[in-house]
């Protein structure tokens, strides 16, 4: 339950001192609590979450990849030298 405390006063009254989280969360993500204000600036974090996710993603694949390469090309002169 969440209390009236951290919602807008004219947020389902009829509802009492409290509101049922999951009612909450689905209101809060289809733009009925905050309006289509709230709606909108839900949009842009979970945009901004993805666009962090995803870059996060590439920068961890291509370091992999640059070590992968860099471990392969010292194994290789180690065998060259020791021969």
């Amino acid at each position: 339950m969440i209390s009236r405390h951290f919602l807008p006063s004219s947020y389902r009254p009829q509802d009492g001192d409290a509101v049922r989280a999951d009612i909450a969360v689905a209101d809060l993500h289809s733009g009925r609590m905050f309006g289509v204000t709230g709606a909108l600036v839900l949009d842009a974090i979970t945009l901004t979450w993805l666009t962090m996710l995803a870059t996060g993603l590439v920068m961890y694949f291509i370091r992999r990849r640059s070590d992968g390469a860099k471990q392969a090309s010292e194994t290789e002169e180690d065998s060259n030298n020791g021969s």
